[in-house]
């Protein structure tokens, strides 16, 4: 209930059957970043009447409805994209939530990829599923090493954007602000243009 307390005090805006699941496993592991991840899905200030649903979920519903998922990362397709092979030998491939990496073919895409490469290729990780891209991906908060939250390691690096798009977390901000002060990855190139500018002048070019 302590921590019930203490994380109820975010504004929300909407609350959809995956975020429920997430904030269960919140209270479950009192895990900080996953902590820090479920801040930035919830947007808007519907907080008295969200706040009742959510204790009331997260005192009745089972646990068994925990959306965590474990796989081995068996392939980068690049900065931001990565394939996993699950526990059913099945494979899926995930879009990484809150950032967006250069493309492949974009200056520092083939960095972007071995940088997200080093960190989980091989690896087991830990997958919070978000929902789906245009694609069809799926959306997810990836983590591995312990506690470690790959999206937010790649921005810190400077290899890729905080998706600000679809994210609210001004931690990422602030590690992406760093990183730019820094001059690390990307950032070293003053001109460096972010993914959607690049797709949009590519797709500028061929129409």
């Amino acid at each position: 209930m302590r921590l019930i307390r203490q994380y109820l005090k975010f504004d929300l805006t909407y609350i959809s059957s995956e975020i429920y699941k997430i904030l269960l496993s919140i209270f479950a592991n009192s895990n900080s970043m996953m902590i820090i991840f479920v801040q930035n899905l919830i947007h808007h200030n519907y907080y008295n009447l969200m706040k009742k649903i959510i204790c009331g979920i997260l005192l009745s519903v089972s646990m068994t409805l925990l959306s965590q998922i474990r796989g081995k990362v068996i392939k980068i397709k690049d900065g931001d994209t990565i394939v996993v092979l699950l526990a059913d030998k099945t494979q899926q491939t995930l879009r990484l939530a809150e950032v967006d990496c250069p493309e492949n073919g974009q200056a520092f895409g083939n960095n972007a990829k071995q940088f997200t490469s080093n960190q989980v290729f091989g690896k087991m990780v830990i997958i919070y599923k978000v929902g789906k891209d245009r694609y069809g991906r799926n959306i997810a908060g990836v983590f591995y090493d312990g506690d470690k939250y790959l999206s937010r390691e790649i921005v810190k690096a400077g290899f890729g954007w905080w998706y600000f798009k679809a994210s609210k977390n001004t931690e990422l901000q602030k590690l992406q602000d760093k990183a730019k002060e820094k001059k690390l990855g990307l950032w070293s190139d003053k001109k460096a243009i972010s993914p959607w500018e690049f797709r949009k002048n590519k797709k500028a070019r061929v129409e």
